[in-house]
């Protein structure tokens, strides 16, 4: 007696092709969503790596610049909208005092780095010579602070950069954003001439 073999001619049925494709979404939704963690989290990087360069970068001119100067010209507070002198001169040399600006001369030139916040108190800016040193396109600085100490007016003075950093998103996406940054440089000028 032969056997007849019906299944070469039947197909698959509805419900074995309806397990197949569901076995299939299941293996392309995984896959789909470990593409996606591994973009967002080199998006996540690359912001922080971004951030860091940006304002070590910033940080590293002025400190350069600062521990170069011909001199030292004095620390200043922004009051009413102006410029005012401010001694950094302490008799503790532990203590120093928080200023919105510095000027130094280098090369015969008075510079001038400013830590200033914009009229609306929404953003702040590290800037020399009015000229932002952060791109503000993509890092906001959430806070600047610059401190001065000088034990006499003979001794050269310790200036003090610290900067909070995280990046600007004017999209919002979650992966373009990243954690506040700190960073800070300390500084004492060579040889100012008083």
């Amino acid at each position: 007696m032969k056997i007849k073999n019906t299944w070469k001619n039947q197909g698959f049925t509805l419900i074995e092709l309806l397990i197949s494709i569901a076995i299939v979404i299941t293996c392309a939704t995984i896959v789909v969503a470990i593409i996606t963690a591994t973009f967002r989290d080199t998006n996540t990087v690359n912001s922080e790596e971004k951030i860091r360069q940006g304002g070590t970068s910033a940080l590293n001119q002025l400190t350069d610049m600062i521990k170069n100067a011909d001199s030292f010209e004095g620390a200043y507070k922004l009051q009413d909208g102006q410029l005012t002198s401010e001694s950094c001169q302490t008799p503790d040399s532990d203590q120093s005092f928080g200023v919105d600006a510095i000027k130094i001369t280098t090369n015969g030139q008075v510079r001038t780095i400013e830590c200033s916040t914009s009229s609306d108190g929404t953003s702040e800016s590290l800037t020399l010579d009015g000229q932002d040193l952060i791109d503000s396109n993509y890092i906001k600085i959430q806070e600047c602070d610059i401190s001065c100490t000088q034990t006499s007016v003979a001794d050269p003075p310790v200036i003090s950069i610290s900067l909070s950093l995280s990046t600007f998103t004017p999209t919002g996406l979650a992966e373009n954003t990243s954690d506040i940054t700190q960073l800070s440089q300390t500084v004492r000028m060579s040889n100012p001439n008083q």
